[in-house]
Formats: C-alpha cells, sequence, structure tokens
C-alpha cells in the first residue's frame, strides 16, 4: 500500500512521518508509536493493513530512521523530550479522537500522552508493554536463567567486565533476541530495516545495554500508579514467550478498569510479525470496536 511521506520541524530537527490510507475516510485515524528506543517505524509495517479502513501514522523519533539529528548531544535523549516530540507531531497533524498504538519503549511515550491528553483518544493499544522497569528487569532475570549455562556465563563475564560491546556478548544476546523478541526462523526485511536504521547512542542512553540489561536514563520508570485513571477502551497485547510477560502484562491490564487483553500464543515481542494475521484481525476488530 503507498504511503505519503512528509515532515515536521520540532525545536529544528526534521521528524518524518508517513501516512497510509485514504485521508478522507470518516473513521478515526490510528497513530503508530515505535519502540526502540532508537529503532525505526519499520518493524511495525504490517500495521499498515489496517489502512484498508483507516488512516495510519507511523513516525520516526529523533535519532533514528529518516529523522536524523543534528547538533544533540546526549543530554537530549531523555523520556520529556520524546513526549513532547509526540505531542507536537499530534498537535501539527491536528489529529483529534484518534487512536493511539504504542509499542515497547513506544508504550511509555504512549501512556505519558494518554496521561495529558486523554480526551483526545478513542482507545488506547498497549503493544507488549514496559510500564514498570523493576518488572521488565524481574522477568528479564527469570527469562535469562532459563537460556543455556554458556550463553549466562558469557553475558555475565562481559557484563562484569564493561565489554559489552564486543562480538561475543552481542552473538550470546541473540539467544535470548531468537526466544522473547523475534522467534522466527530468519527476521523479515522490515524488521531488518530497523535493526539497519536504529541509532545505538539513543538505545543506550535510555534504556542500556541490551534488552534484559536496563542502565539508561528510564531505568527507574514506574507508571503502574497511575493506570487507573486510563478511562478509555485499552487493549493490552503480548505474545507468550514475549519479554513483556504475559504475567506482568495482566497486572497492567488489572490496574485499567474495563482494558482487555491479548495473548498470542505462537509469538514472542513481535507477533505482529509472529501471527501477523491473526494480530492485525484482532487490532482491526478492537478499533471497529471503539466508538
Amino acid at each position: 500500500m503507498q504511503s505519503v511521506s512528509n515532515h515536521v520541524l520540532f525545536r529544528e530537527q526534521k521528524i518524518c512521518y508517513w501516512i497510509y490510507g485514504d485521508q478522507n475516510s470518516s473513521n478515526n485515524p490510528l497513530l503508530v508509536v515505535h519502540g526502540g528506543p532508537g529503532s525505526p517505524h519499520n518493524y511495525l509495517l504490517p500495521l499498515a493493513k489496517l489502512a484498508n479502513e483507516r488512516v495510519v501514522i507511523f513516525y520516526d523519533q529523533l535519532g533514528c530512521g529518516k529523522s536524523p539529528y543534528v547538533g544533540l548531544g546526549k543530554s537530549s535523549w531523555a523520556l520529556d523530550y520524546f513526549v513532547d516530540e509526540l505531542i507536537h507531531l499530534i498537535t501539527t497533524l491536528k489529529l483529534d479522537k484518534f487512536h493511539l498504538f504504542g509499542h515497547s519503549w513506544g508504550t511509555i511515550l504512549a501512556i505519558e500522552y494518554a496521561l495529558k491528553k486523554q480526551e483526545t483518544l478513542k482507545s488506547l493499544i498497549l503493544a507488549s508493554p514496559c510500564l514498570s522497569l523493576s518488572l521488565w528487569s524481574k522477568d528479564a532475570e527469570k527469562l535469562l536463567a532459563e537460556l543455556p549455562r554458556k550463553t549466562r556465563e558469557t553475558l555475565k563475564k562481559h557484563q562484569i567486565l564493561g565489554t559489552t560491546n564486543s562480538d561475543e556478548y552481542q552473538i550470546a544476546t541473540m539467544d535470548f533476541y531468537q526466544q522473547h523478541v523475534c522467534r522466527l526462523p530468519v527476521w523479515p526485511q522490515h524488521m531488518m530495516d530497523s535493526v539497519y536504521g536504529s541509532n545505538d547512542q539513543v538505545y543506550k542512553t535510555i534504556w542500556g545495554e541490551s534488552e534484559f540489561l536496563v542502565t539508561g536514563n528510564i531505568k527507574n520508570y514506574n507508571i503502574t500508579h497511575r493506570l487507573n485513571e486510563i478511562a478509555i477502551p485499552t487493549l493490552f497485547t503480548c505474545g507468550r514467550y514475549d519479554e513483556a510477560t504475559p504475567e506482568t502484562t495482566t497486572i497492567y491490564k488489572d490496574a485499567i478498569k474495563g482494558s482487555e487483553i491479548k495473548i498470542f500464543e505462537k509469538s514472542s515481542h513481535l507477533p505482529h510479525f509472529e501471527e501477523q494475521y491473526k494480530y492485525v484481525q484482532e487490532i482491526a476488530e478492537f478499533l471497529r470496536l471503539s466508538l
């Protein structure tokens, strides 16, 4: 499906976005907030299939993909910056009464927006959420304990030595990623496009050294105490083998009255690839019912 690409300027930086679908559609649009941090929107493009019913908007957060940064240092890579960036994009595009989808790190941005401007939203979708980094880290410890002993020893060695940039460490992390990020034997091209377009500086500054080693400036984030303020239709999704575990995702779900959860039994962190048809259909149905 063809898209229309453009950009907005935010603090003198170019933020690129893409619009799929008929812009004259009477159905409320869907805005998609990608994860990472520092990984562009490409890996979420299976959601463009939803554009047969409504406009679907993707964007690249500053520092990755088609939104490179100019003259900014690590001090710019912080939660408040990316929340303000999202608000600016929504304001510039004049979105009102729209659906908001966030994946992984994007769920943090989505929930922060919802808590500020809930009245503008028709619904909220929090996919493979990370709304408490302490819970995320505890889950990661449990999942790591299930990996082969040699892999665990390699990871621990390099974390102690501070050599997490080594090839040996990166290879060892793939044991975790292939179990809990994407279980497909060959990773799809859209996903690889995100890998190639990612920004490691942004990722390490905000998140940390790896998916299971959260050392960045977001490491103490926890919004669970405010989830009961959400009063719009909300859907949580995750995979059975997700690093955002079904158990923790259910804790979040239980905190939002009337919210729903869909667990994809053959998937990990990317069910929109691993069970693509089923995932897209579930999201489409939720959007139709969120009147």
